[in-house]
C-alpha cells in the first residue's frame, strides 16, 4: 500500500485521447462500499473498482495499462483500470486501445487527507493538510480555508478548516 496520499488531477492536453494520470491513495481508500474510478488505487480486489473495472495487480515500477504513471513508482500500488485496455492473462496492453473519455467524463479527485504534507514530502492536488504553498508537489498552492468551504477542482468535501493543494 502507497504510504503517501498522492491525487493527481489528469493534465488534458489539446486532444481528448490523453489517458488520465494514475492517482494513488493511501490507506483504505478504494473498498467495495466505495469503488474506485479509472486509475485510481490501491485497490485489491476487482470489486474495490467501479463498474466493469479491474484492478490490475502490479509490480513496483510496472506501467498501469491505459492510464500515464506507475513506470516511476517503486510500489506495488494497483490500480483500478479499463478491462478493456488489457490482457487479463498477462495484463499487458492489447494492440487496438480502447476509447479514451473526454476530459469531462473523467472524475475530479477526491480529498484526501495526510499527516504529512511538507517541502520535502510535498501532496499532490485536492491533498490536505498543508500550511504552505511549498508544501504541495510541482505548481500547486495551498489553499487556506475556515471550514467547509468547497474546494474548487476537488470532489467531496470537508468541514475542517483542513487546507488543501490546489491548482493556482
Amino acid at each position: 500500500t502507497e504510504t503517501t496520499s498522492t491525487p493527481v488531477t489528469p493534465s488534458p492536453g489539446p486532444s481528448t485521447n490523453i489517458p488520465p494520470e494514475v492517482v494513488a491513495v493511501s490507506g483504505s481508500f478504494c473498498t467495495p462500499t466505495a469503488p474506485c474510478p479509472i486509475c485510481y488505487g490501491d485497490c485489491d480486489e476487482d470489486s474495490d473498482c467501479q463498474g466493469e473495472l479491474i484492478c490490475e495487480q502490479r509490480d513496483g515500477s510496472a506501467a498501469v495499462s491505459g492510464c500515464i504513471g506507475g513506470e516511476s513508482s517503486t510500489s506495488s500500488t494497483d490500480y483500478c483500470v479499463d478491462p478493456n485496455a488489457v490482457d487479463v492473462g498477462s495484463l499487458t496492453p492489447r494492440s487496438s486501445p480502447s476509447p479514451v473519455p473526454s476530459p469531462s467524463a473523467i472524475p475530479l479527485p477526491m480529498l484526501a487527507f495526510s499527516d504529512s504534507c511538507s517541502p520535502t514530502s510535498p501532496c499532490n492536488k485536492c491533498t490536505g493538510d498543508c500550511d504552505a504553498d511549498s508544501d504541495c508537489i510541482g505548481s500547486l498552492v495551498c489553499k487556506e480555508r475556515d471550514g467547509g468551504e468547497l474546494v474548487e477542482g476537488c470532489s467531496g468535501s470537508s468541514d475542517s478548516e483542513t487546507d488543501f493543494c490546489v491548482d493556482p
